[in-house]
């Protein structure tokens, strides 16, 4: 069974996923950061200079890649439920933890931000927020569980977590 910790950009997947792998002693797999390795420049590199289909074209690869493992759990990009094929692989090779933030939240959290190439807009908090909007049903109806993120820790939420899952050590 693998875990996979869905969520908008700034619900914190990442840094939870850390924290959940050390409390429960499972593998951690950040798909960003294997994504970045595979192609030797960043994510925002990979936006600007071959945009974002050519960019979910390589999660769906690094999904396929890390749901062929087994006791992991995978950070997920925020996009990543973009793609059925990611959706389906999912949902056959594990769990889907959504990480619920709000949209205050994920505003104080992204303020500043410069490595978030979908907010590079005009009005990047509109844009948050309609990303939200479109993404949150897809999250949820997705995720077998659901921890809301706001004021609280990543080890704070990785032992919420543990404890729905029941995968403590």
């Amino acid at each position: 069974m693998n875990v996979y910790l869905i969520g908008m950009m700034g619900s914190g997947k990442t840094a939870v996923g850390e924290a959940l792998a050390v409390l429960t002693g499972l593998d951690f797999v950040d798909l960003d950061s294997r994504i970045e390795k595979r192609e030797n420049r960043s994510i925002s590199e990979i936006f600007a200079s071959s945009g974002e289909a050519f960019f979910r074209r390589l999660e769906t690869q690094a999904v396929r890649d890390a749901s062929s493992g087994d006791h992991q759990i995978i950070s997920t990009g925020g996009g990543v439920l973009t793609v059925s094929e990611n959706l389906e692989r999912m949902k056959a090779g594990g769990q889907a933890v959504y990480l619920e933030t709000s949209l205050p939240e994920l505003m104080r959290r992204l303020e500043g931000s410069q490595d978030r190439p979908l907010l590079k807009t005009a009005d990047w908090k509109k844009t948050l927020k309609q990303l939200l909007e479109t993404r949150e049903p897809v999250y949820r109806q997705t995720a077998s569980f659901t921890v809301i993120t706001d004021g609280k820790t990543p080890v704070q939420i990785a032992g919420e977590i543990a404890v729905l899952l029941g995968i403590q050590r």
